[in-house]
């Protein structure tokens, strides 16, 4: 009798939705794609692989690309405030568009200290939970959230959602990660965005309670242009110069960079057809994609420090890349390594060492550079 009840009630306002709807506009502005709602507040869809995030703290400044790492800004007690969103930012006259191969950034005009607050505030207003939010690195990052305008629209599906949100979902997930490194013209900052999705899969028998199954897709290069593209017109450029620039992106580099890994007495490495400045965006891209943990970096020696949990330190065979999130260990047993790159003319070599600059010929070692390898596009 309750069900019948429930229905009856449902049926009613489906009525009523209908009746006051039936004249109006179709849900969102007529050729809007993105209509963001974050999935959960809860855990994550997926771990990074040590596990740790890094701290959420607002108060230290993004690093430059001089010679100290930013331990050592933070040592020497370097503090600067970071506002969320009261810096105001210069006027975007000089604002670039830059792409080499399929990866596109900004340069925008203004340092990372004053960009950042404005950036943070687009994603918070874009409808995302930043999970990461640390100017210490420069980076950001979002929680797992769904574009509702890839829902499919009809009459029925339309007012059920009215009635309710969470009816329907499209089966699919973003996450974006930011991050900001200081422009090569002072008073510049370049800004790239590296997006990770994942899909909503029927799966079969006793695997998972409810049926389905997260699965990782394919990063899509014009998501994150859309992004960059909204980000400019946030920030005071007009839409119709934003499809301008856009159109007529700054090429930068090589369109096409050669990757070849390899192994010798000092350990696995990956050879980057490039000189260090792309080297050091594409490997920093590489480890955005990743998901690794960059807790320090030292651009002036081309150092990345990241934190790695090696799934294969429990025992377990590692299946699939995807395993390396779920690793059990609890926290703080992730380890530091170095990622770094010498470079020189037109070619760079990546390598991992330990925290300590040591050789690393373990296994964990060459796991890493396959990893960077993967996302190394």
């Amino acid at each position: 009798m309750n069900k019948l009840f429930a229905l009856l009630i449902v049926l009613l306002f489906s009525v009523v939705l209908i009746s006051c709807g039936s004249k109006g506009t179709k849900s969102g502005k007529k050729g809007s794609k993105l209509n963001y709602k974050t999935s959960r507040k809860g855990k994550s869809l997926e771990v990074p692989p040590d596990l740790n995030r890094p701290s959420q703290n607002n108060t230290l400044s993004v690093p430059s690309s001089g010679t100290a790492t930013l331990s050592g800004f933070k040592g020497k007690g370097a503090r600067r405030s970071v506002a969320s969103g009261s810096a105001v930012l210069p006027q975007q006259d000089k604002i670039k568009f830059v792409r080499n191969g399929s990866n596109y950034w900004l340069v925008v005009q203004g340092t990372p200290e004053t960009v950042w607050g404005s950036v943070r505030q687009f994603w918070l207003q874009q409808g995302f939970i930043l999970s990461i939010d640390n100017p210490t690195i420069g980076i950001m990052e979002t929680d797992w959230a769904e574009n509702r305008a890839k829902i499919a629209k009809g009459v029925v599906r339309r007012v059920i959602g009215k009635v309710f949100s969470g009816a329907y979902s499209s089966g699919l997930r973003d996450r974006f990660r930011i991050r900001l490194e200081r422009g090569k013209n002072e008073g510049s900052t370049e800004l790239f965005i590296s997006h990770k999705g994942m899909k909503e899969e029927v799966q079969g028998g006793s695997l998972s309670p409810t049926g389905t199954v997260w699965k990782p897709r394919k990063r899509d290069v014009e998501l994150e242009v859309e992004m960059l593209k909204r980000i400019m017109v946030y920030i005071g450029v007009s839409k119709n110069r934003v499809k301008k620039l856009a159109k007529n992106a700054t090429t930068k580099g090589t369109s096409s960079i050669a990757y070849k890994s390899g192994k010798d007495d000092e350990g696995a490495f990956v050879d980057v057809g490039a000189d260090f400045t792309q080297a050091w965006q594409v490997v920093g891209l590489a480890l955005d994609r990743t998901g690794f943990n960059v807790v320090d970096r030292n651009r002036s020696k081309g150092i990345y420090f990241v934190k790695y949990n090696d799934p294969e330190h429990k025992g377990k065979k590692r299946k699939g890349f995807f395993k390396m999130f779920k690793s059990k260990k609890k926290k703080g047993e992730a380890l530091v390594y170095q990622v770094k790159i010498v470079s020189s003319d037109n070619s760079s070599r990546v390598r991992v060492f330990a925290k300590d600059g040591s050789t690393e010929k373990s296994s964990t070692g060459k796991r890493i550079i396959t990893l960077l390898k993967e996302n190394l596009k």
